[in-house]
């Protein structure tokens, strides 16, 4: 297989799968909360910390283990590992100019900075619908206990 069009076709899964476990998220924050405005002003706050220890504004690599486990729960994390491991996984050099000298030299060094593993990529895209699915059981029985509630 060309190994272009399998990193094209596996980066595209990976863009259309991460904005959907948004949507789930939105669900589980809409259907807990008892009105529009407390739904407004209560997702911001659960969703920054995710995006926060998901991997694009710390390194995985620096977070403290008793504040990892929020990563796991992120699907910022799982979404951002896997499309850079597709990009870089196989760039064998990076071309450089010579004055620079902060150049990552391959793939590998990019990946190795961010504390990322090539053999991650599989369970990034499985948990990926692991929380797919895990945020939309949540929403869902959210919504029916709200239901049962109001009976």
């Amino acid at each position: 297989m060309d190994y272009k069009a399998y990193s094209l076709r596996s980066s595209n899964i990976q863009v259309q799968y991460d904005p959907i476990n948004c949507y789930p998220t939105g669900y589980l924050i809409s259907c807990a909360s008892s009105s529009v405005s407390m739904a407004a002003s209560v997702g911001p706050p659960i969703i920054i910390p995710f995006m926060l220890f998901g991997g694009f504004f710390l390194n995985s690599g620096s977070v403290p283990p008793y504040l990892g486990w929020i990563s796991y729960l992120s699907w910022f994390r799982y979404g951002n590992e896997a499309l850079l491991i597709n990009q870089w996984s196989g760039v064998e050099r990076i071309a450089c100019t010579r004055n620079n000298s902060t150049c990552p030299a391959s793939g590998q060094v990019v990946l190795d900075t961010l504390s990322f593993s090539q053999d991650d990529f599989t369970m990034d895209v499985v948990n990926m619908v692991l929380l797919f699915v895990g945020f939309r059981l949540l929403a869902f029985f959210a919504l029916l206990l709200r239901t049962r509630r109001a009976k």
